[in-house]
């Protein structure tokens, strides 16, 4: 958080967040988090309204993240390219964060989706089933 602090960033943590315990390793929710907080970040830096907005809760069967900025956000047609392993619009050396998040989720039957956040960017969510079968 001290990255966001630095560049003026508001990350809010809504209220009614809850986060039910998971069997993802700590490390390994940790690294997937901040990957999708980086680039939540890198998509508000140079934007006047600089914020994000990180929600978890259970619905079902399933524990979401939620987080969304209010960057540009990502059209249509880029969605599925950004899960691509090494496509990114950020230069040489990048897209490798969200493909390796999508990569960790699926080891435990979990999934990414990303769609237009209320806040004018993305939202990406990543989805987790509180039991797996099978996969670990």
């Amino acid at each position: 958080m001290g990255k966001a602090s630095e560049k003026n960033i508001t990350i809010i943590i809504e209220d009614s967040s809850s986060l039910e315990p998971t069997h993802i390793p700590i490390s390994s929710m940790t690294t997937m988090l901040g990957n999708v907080i980086d680039n939540a970040i890198d998509a508000v830096v140079d934007e006047k309204r600089k914020k994000i907005l990180i929600f978890m809760t259970d619905v079902g069967d399933d524990i979401v993240i939620d987080v969304e900025d209010s960057g540009k956000g990502i059209p249509d047609y880029y969605k599925s390219e950004v899960l691509k392993q090494g496509y990114s619009v950020k230069g040489e050396g990048r897209g490798y964060g969200l493909f390796n998040v999508e990569k960790e989720l699926s080891r435990y039957n979990g999934s990414l989706e990303i769609a237009d956040s209320e806040l004018g960017g993305a939202s990406v969510s990543l989805i987790i089933p509180k039991r797996t079968e099978g996969k670990m």
